[in-house]
């Protein structure tokens, strides 16, 4: 029988600290604010929970319902497919879990040869799009040839019209899309035939890569968001866009790769940026969460729409500092964001390797 822990022993209305047993790699939400992590770990609280947990959104408990024990791999990424499975990264290949309970579900996903990096859904047209270092992608059906980068169906049939192969040992680390264009960031220096760096755009339909956006990037993107009011932040370990050499580590850039008008990109100077993510919602609407490294610390900043630094966060300083890397951040309906990393220190508070932040910078 599953053991769920009562809210009484954390006392009314306390938060549980979710510790870890070591770092967390991704973090996910369903509709209903509740927490999926994934990474090295195999306890949590003491409860063994071997690379994947489930947190409840109410008082961060630990879902006793969800349990599954069983990866192969630590997963390395993540993603919610038709809002009701969660899917994981396991090796060669995905594997779906049920997010009510953590069962497999039925679902044989295309296998590649090599190892999957990552894994995003695309709800808007029911496709899985997946990279890694792999030079092969065998469903049911049959084998194609694909280097690091292909397209599926939701019932994991690999989708033949789709190429759009990487440079040997490179792969896609993030992504996201706007009607039929996909925008992906990496550490590939090609993508297609064409020798286009870092950052690229390509149909979302064929793989195509489409040669109107190219930022001249020097080094990889780690973070692709697309901004609700146009336009794209990425984030990754870059010195420059186009030829603004001041530009290190994060931009906002326009559909075709331009710099946009009006918007601080140079607030902060990073030496890398590993997360980007906006309030969809709320008094902080349009707001930014970004972290990094900044030479010196680890950190979490709130930058307002037009870039500045929000000095209503963490006190005024407008970001909060952790000692080590924050790799996933999700913001929750209520502005909460979900803070997952490599920390077991964030905001001068215990928190190891998962936290929550209030919509004023407080960790929670």
């Amino acid at each position: 029988m599953a053991l769920i822990l009562p809210i009484s022993i954390f006392g009314s209305g306390s938060l549980n600290v979710v510790s870890p047993n070591a770092a967390l790699t991704k973090v996910v939400l369903d509709s209903s604010n509740n927490a999926y992590i994934s990474g090295s770990y195999t306890t949590v609280n003491g409860m063994s929970r071997k690379y994947v947990a489930k947190i409840l959104a109410t008082y961060d408990n630990i879902d006793g319902n969800f349990v599954y024990n069983s990866l192969s791999a630590i997963p390395q990424s993540s993603s919610l497919s038709s809002g009701t499975n969660l899917l994981l990264t396991t090796g060669t290949s995905l594997i779906g879990l049920n997010i009510n309970n953590g069962t497999p579900i039925p679902t044989t996903y295309a296998v590649s040869n090599g190892t999957v990096n990552t894994v995003f859904d695309a709800a808007d047209v029911t496709s899985i799009f997946i990279s890694g270092l792999f030079t092969s992608v065998t469903d049911s059906v049959s084998s194609y040839a694909r280097t690091n980068f292909a397209k599926m169906s939701t019932s994991g049939v690999v989708a033949s019209g789709f190429t759009c192969n990487l440079s040997s040992g490179h792969y896609v680390m993030s992504m996201d899309y706007v009607g039929s264009n996909l925008y992906v960031g990496g550490n590939f220096t090609t993508i297609g035939v064409e020798a286009i760096p870092y950052f690229a755009k390509v149909n979302i339909n064929t793989g195509t890569p489409l040669t109107d956006l190219n930022c001249n990037l020097n080094n990889q993107v780690l973070s692709v968001h697309i901004c609700s009011d146009g336009g794209i932040f990425i984030g990754g370990s870059f010195t420059n866009i186009k030829t603004t050499s001041t530009i290190k580590g994060f931009g906002k850039v326009d559909f075709s790769g331009n710099l946009v008008a009006g918007f601080t990109q140079s607030a902060v100077l990073w030496n890398y940026v590993t997360k980007i993510v906006e309030y969809k919602s709320g008094t902080n609407f349009q707001k930014i969460l970004v972290a990094g490294f900044d030479g010196t610390t680890f950190r979490l900043y709130r930058l307002n729409p037009n870039g500045t630094v929000d000095t209503s966060f963490a006190g005024s300083s407008g970001f909060i500092s952790a000692t080590s890397v924050i790799n996933d951040i999700a913001i929750r309906s209520d502005g909460v964001a979900v803070v997952v990393g490599g920390f077991t220190t964030i905001g001068g508070k215990n928190r190891p390797y998962y936290a929550r932040v209030s919509s004023t910078g407080e960790v929670l």
